[in-house]
């Protein structure tokens, strides 16, 4: 590791303040969020800043676990490390904090460092791919290969509408036309009027995940106020709970958290508008 590098573990209060000087901040880096899911497997998150002579060019939450018995165990990156800033150092940055985690939990720690990089536009995910082979990482095929869809929304409404699947967009408008009414917020009692629309979609289609619906609604609970999610809930003219989304808006980019419907709402278009809001 270069001499002018250092790693240093932060406390809450100053990981949320560094946190939101990065562009690639996320609900997936906030404080709760790596504390529940490390305690879900029995491993314990570390909270990390990455400083080029004293300044912090970098951060990453890191859950660690170690196997009784051999002497070494896994480092996890979920998603990181934060580095995009909108600078012109931004690659330099993102190569000094990989070589600087690797150098920490591979060569001091005698631990296997695995790293998911962030999802992005403009070529960045080139960039962390070739950063990450330029550092000794090499691609597993023991995972699942991550997939998702980005839209651009540096577009005034109109653009963007025209550039969703006809389809896609047909749906929209015929949701449009039903007289739904949309609720926004980020209240507790918004949350729990989604979680039971939530919870019986995912029973409906068979979705499981070891993160439920109760984990991301302590988990909305715990957040500060800055970073707790948003909801939009869908009503029919008479009332009617139709439909619903979470999503987390950090950084530079909205993240679609969760979502449910019911058969009416699948039948009045209610998850359009709700996503589109």
């Amino acid at each position: 590791m270069p001499a002018r590098v250092e790693i240093r573990s932060l406390l809450k209060d100053e990981w949320s303040q560094a946190s939101a000087a990065f562009l690639d901040y996320t609900y997936l880096q906030t404080w709760d969020y790596g504390i529940g899911c490390a305690a879900q497997v029995g491993a314990v998150s570390e909270h990390l800043a990455v400083r080029l002579e004293g300044e912090i060019i970098a951060l990453s939450e890191v859950r660690t676990k170690r196997v009784p018995g051999t002497g070494t165990g896994v480092a996890a990156i979920r998603t990181g490390p934060l580095v995009r800033r909108g600078l012109a150092t931004d690659g330099e940055h993102l190569n000094l904090a990989l070589h600087a985690l690797r150098a920490h939990f591979v060569d001091e720690r005698g631990l296997v460092l695995r790293l998911l990089g962030i999802p992005s536009l403009d070529g960045w995910s080139t960039t962390q791919e070739q950063a990450m082979l330029a550092n000794g990482f090499r691609s597993s095929s023991r995972g699942n290969p991550y997939r998702t869809i980005i839209v651009d929304l540096d577009r005034d409404a109109a653009a963007v509408r025209a550039g969703l699947h006809r389809k896609w967009r047909n749906h929209l408008n015929r949701g449009e036309r039903n007289g739904l009414e949309i609720t926004v917020g980020d209240s507790d009692e918004l949350f729990d009027q989604f979680l039971p629309l939530y919870e019986s979609s995912a029973e409906r289609k068979g979705f499981s995940s070891h993160l439920n619906g109760a984990f991301y609604r302590a988990l909305h609970a715990a957040l500060p106020a800055a970073e707790r999610f948003r909801l939009r809930l869908v009503h029919s003219a008479q009332g009617e709970l139709l439909g619903g989304a979470v999503s987390s808006f950090l950084g530079d980019t909205c993240h679609y958290v969760m979502g449910g419907i019911n058969p009416r709402g699948m039948r009045d278009k209610a998850n359009r508008p709700a996503f589109a809001a």
